[in-house]
Order: C-alpha cells, then structure tokens, then sequence
C-alpha cells in the first residue's frame, strides 16, 4: 500500500514519516475490514488519519472520476485546491470503482 501511494495521503499529498521511521498513514478501507475483509491495494485508499476518519463517517465522498468532494468546508479541505486522489501509478492498484460506489450510497443524500 506504502509503495503503490509512493508514501503520500491519496487526498492532502503528505507523507507522515516520523523521526524514527514509522509512518502515519493508513490504509483507509473502502468498505470496512470488520463488514468484508478484502486486504488489496484497490481495496483500501493510503490516507492520513484525519482524513481516513473524514472518508469513514461520509465527510469525504470520493467520485468515480477519483475527484472528491468534502461535506463540511474547514481550513484543512480549503487549503488543497486539487480536489483529485493522488493515485498509484499502476491502474490496477487504484480504488475499487464497484466499492467506492458502495460507499457513496451509504451517504446516499451527499453523493
């Protein structure tokens, strides 16, 4: 997941690589591990956690242009004028269109 996302949030660009290594980011699940345990690339987005917990609770719709749209406006979603994934080079390991789709509807009146 690390390397297909080179190391950088798919929504902000930044990479939270710490002082001894370890790195910030996780791998926000399209549909949650706990519902269907898929365990791919495609099946998860590299993300912040600030922004993963945004995209779980539905504050983060992601398109299937892989452009996204944030349902509150702040500080933090203004600052970043390219509302677009930043995805992983391979197609194959980009999002899953099918679950991003899933997800949507279970925000159905934001999508």
């Amino acid at each position: 997941m690390y390397q297909a996302y080179r190391g950088k949030c798919a929504i902000s660009g930044v990479s939270l690589l710490y002082p001894n290594g370890r790195c910030g980011l996780v791998a926000a699940h399209i549909i949650p591990y706990a519902i269907e345990p898929h365990n791919s690339v495609k099946d998860a987005i590299l993300m912040a956690p600030n922004w993963h917990s945004r995209f779980d609770d539905g504050g983060v719709i992601i398109h299937d242009d892989y452009s996204w749209t944030a349902i509150v406006e702040d500080s933090e979603t203004l600052a970043i004028r390219d509302r677009r994934l930043h995805l992983p080079i391979r197609k194959t390991d980009r999002p899953d269109l099918g679950l991003l789709a899933r997800k949507r509807a279970l925000f159905i009146k934001y999508a």
